[in-house]
């Protein structure tokens, strides 16, 4: 995993596009049992969510996507705009920072 570009969320997105350019296959087991805690690290609705997220999925678009600006411009004003129609001013804010900071560093 790459730690250095990916904090949280994106990481295992990010795995699987270089395991398939390096030539893997992957598979799902589909017979696999999966025990998730939801949001246990930055807690439901938190602004530590909105700010990672934002940040990881800039940095994975700058990395992937054929035109980056369209679906980091697309994630981010989606986000922007739930967030506005909630009322939610510490995600808002947090959704800016996180861009910012993906636009920041990529590795």
């Amino acid at each position: 995993m790459d730690e250095n570009t990916f904090f949280m969320y994106w990481e295992d997105t990010d795995f699987s596009f270089r395991l398939r350019k390096a030539g893997w296959r992957l598979a799902v087991a589909d017979q696999s049992i999966v025990l998730h805690r939801e949001h246990a690290a930055t807690g439901k609705g938190s602004p530590l969510l909105d700010y990672y997220f934002n940040a990881s999925a800039v940095r994975f678009f700058r990395r992937y996507a054929l035109i980056p600006a369209w679906p980091i411009s697309i994630g981010v004003l989606g986000r922007l705009a739930k967030r506005v129609l909630r009322c939610n001013l510490p995600g808002f804010v947090a959704t800016l920072r996180g861009t910012y900071a993906g636009m920041r560093k990529i590795g």
